[in-house]
């Protein structure tokens, strides 16, 4: 059965869950024979990557979403092949393989809009019903999946993320200068700026240590979250511009 890996995440700015996703697909690369895995892209993704043994497809005429939940299922049907969807969401028509990263939507539901908790509750009821197999990302996040919606364990796998993506990373000091940041003298955080973060500690720590730099990059979707990060930052908090990239 060909292995077809969910490319809709191409289209969006790196998130946490699309940098897992991307090095997954790195050294999976690595592991399989030529032709043996592929993955399928919308028609509107400009950037494709190039891998050693995974063929990229353009395919289907739908976009965003609904080319997600029709287009991209109707080409794995076609292909008599398995989904792999490695960002939480999974064609509701066949999920096949699912990785979910977390259980926001149940633990920290007062953070989401209504329609994004409506919209997850379902995706996440159908995949624990018929995926194949759940992927996770940690034995906290397995056992919370377990706890809200009484998965089989044996169903659920765990893959963490790793580090070794960062070599690849070259510094720049010119960062510091454009965000008035000192060398080796503030504390860095990144990651989005969701409330279920905890950055309310950060700030905290922040009013608590005026002398302190406490440095936070990273964004938030309004459109997903209720109200924001609902408090203040202190002066000595500062929130950075995360550029947005694809790489």
């Amino acid at each position: 059965m060909k292995v077809i890996i969910n490319g809709r995440f191409l289209t969006s700015c790196v998130t946490g869950v699309g940098r897992y996703t991307r090095e997954i697909i790195i050294e999976l690369d690595k592991l399989v024979k030529p032709g043996q895995i592929e993955m399928a892209v919308p028609p509107e993704t400009n950037d494709l990557p190039s891998y050693k043994n995974i063929n990229v497809i353009r395919t289907g005429v739908l976009h965003n979403k609904l080319w997600e939940h029709i287009s991209f299922p109707l080409y794995v049907r076609k292909q008599r092949g398995i989904s792999v969807n490695l960002c939480s969401v999974a064609p509701i028509p066949s999920p096949g393989i699912v990785c979910i990263h977390d259980m926001r939507i149940k633990a920290t539901k007062q953070s989401f809009s209504k329609l994004f908790i409506i919209w997850y509750n379902l995706l996440f009821a159908n995949a624990m019903r018929r995926a194949k197999a759940i992927i996770t990302v940690s034995e906290f996040s397995k056992k919370e999946i377990c706890r809200y919606y009484s998965v089989n364990p044996d169903r659920i796998y765990v893959i963490p993320p790793a580090w070794q993506h960062y070599k690849r990373i070259n510094y720049d000091e010119t960062t510091l200068e454009k965000y008035k940041l000192e060398k080796n003298n503030y504390y860095f955080a990144i990651g989005s700026l969701e409330p279920n973060k905890n950055l309310k500690w950060i700030a905290e720590a922040a009013l608590n240590n005026p002398t302190m730099i406490f440095a936070v990059a990273g964004s938030i979707n309004r459109t997903v979250f209720s109200n924001g990060l609902k408090f203040k930052t202190p002066e000595n908090m500062k929130l950075l511009e995360l550029l947005k990239t694809k790489n």
